[in-house]
């Protein structure tokens, strides 16, 4: 018999559901997977066809609380998933996070990831709320997306004045770097990569008339800027919708046939579909993958969370992208790889640790709030815990940063 000491806050990267297809290698472009593609809490997904790293696909997903976050995942299929690193991998990148109690919506959410002359962008909200709510966008890179130590000091992305707005997108034009953000309607402005200036925010899309008109991503396609975001809140209403223009700053155009991608009024399985994003791969294909939950139209009980969903997009030239709605079964033209099956996919393997003297914690366990090391002990092929006084609420009458927040459950087999 082994036995395992295990966090639950560990549990939670491993608490997942669904299965993917697995696809032998003479696989057909024309092929059945299932969603979600990340299962359990990944919400508002990104993701970037990079050919220069052997024509994979990279995606990053919110994190919030949980520490190590920013997981990067990587794919040459867009089903078989591996877990490559965590942007959000030390304490002290985010200082502040490892205090942060409260309200459960803080932390870091709404990562875009992009790629641009060999460097990897990944661009996000860190939003704290005690003791008053305020936000901040934060621009970090990496060299080598499978490294965490690759990662950099996140840079703030501040525009004039102290007045951030949220979701933050990451585009460039003719070598000018801009960031799109949202807060009720959408705004743009240049921004410095390297030193985090901003100019000001210029207002660019209201949105289709929905609620909270956030998320928004910029593709340049045919000659338009096509504008996609989110809206009618992160709940059932949840949808994406469209715009487009011929010049960046606009006007742009609402697509007759918005939302482009929803389950609204459906009874679906999967609900609150939204904040999308799309990418091509490497047959120029394109795709999107979105938030949703598994909870019916009852939107009562789905205790995997907001997940990520895959879908195949059509995208004629000079037409507006048509989206597959979502759903647990999918088709879609699934990229060919000829690459050997991954040993420690994300999901239908195994997920059996030794804790061998001499290593570390696997970087898919996560924790509440940056991780304090004296907790955490590696010996004799277990985990030891050193319990904490923390309670899981993070209320601070019952928080303290220096403590850390450690919960046991002992796993026999």
């Amino acid at each position: 018999m082994r036995i395992h000491a295990l966090s639950v806050s560990s549990l939670l990267a491993v608490l997942v559901a669904g299965r993917g297809a697995v696809i032998p290698k003479d696989q057909s472009l024309n092929t059945t997977f299932n969603n979600p593609v990340f299962p359990g809490w990944h919400p508002d997904p990104s993701c970037v066809f990079v050919p220069e790293r052997d024509n994979t696909t990279f995606c990053v997903t919110s994190s919030f609380l949980n520490f190590p976050g920013l997981p990067i995942y990587a794919s040459k299929d867009l089903v078989h998933w591996v877990h490559a690193s965590n942007a959000f991998n030390r304490a002290e990148q985010i200082p502040g996070h490892a205090a942060m109690s409260g309200n459960p919506r803080g932390g870091i959410w709404a990562p875009t990831i992009r790629y641009r002359e060999s460097k990897f962008y990944v661009i996000v909200t860190y939003a704290t709320y005690a003791p008053k709510e305020k936000v901040y966008n934060l621009l970090l890179h990496a060299e080598d997306p499978n490294s965490d130590a690759s990662w950099s000091i996140p840079l703030p992305i501040t525009n004039p004045g102290g007045s951030n707005h949220i979701d933050p997108d990451l585009f460039w034009e003719d070598g000018t770097a801009y960031m799109v953000t949202g807060w009720g309607r959408i705004f743009l402005s240049v921004i410095d990569v390297k030193t985090g200036n901003a100019s000001d925010k210029i207002e660019i899309w209201k949105g289709t008339g929905g609620s909270n008109p956030e998320a928004p991503h910029i593709y340049k396609k045919d000659g338009f800027f096509y504008l996609l975001i989110a809206e009618g809140g992160a709940g059932l209403g949840h949808s994406a919708t469209i715009a487009r223009s011929q010049t960046l700053y606009g006007p742009y155009e609402s697509y007759s046939g918005n939302p482009v991608l929803t389950n609204r009024g459906s009874g679906e399985l999967f609900q609150s579909v939204g904040h999308a994003d799309l990418f091509r791969d490497v047959h120029d294909n394109w795709w999107a993958v979105a938030l949703a939950t598994r909870s019916g139209p009852e939107l009562e009980n789905y205790p995997m969370g907001r997940e990520t969903v895959l879908a195949a997009v059509t995208w004629e030239n000079d037409s507006w992208p048509m989206f597959d709605p979502v759903r647990g079964t999918m088709h879609g033209p699934i990229p060919r790889t000829t690459a050997a099956p991954h040993k420690r996919l994300l999901i239908d393997t195994g997920d059996e640790v030794n804790f061998n003297p001499g290593t570390s914690l696997p970087h898919h366990f996560v924790h509440f709030r940056s991780k304090v090391e004296e907790k955490y002990t590696i010996i004799n092929n277990s985990l030891r815990l050193l319990p904490s006084q923390s309670n899981l609420t993070g209320s601070p009458d019952h928080f303290d940063p220096g403590d850390g927040v450690t919960r046991s459950v002992i796993c026999a087999e």
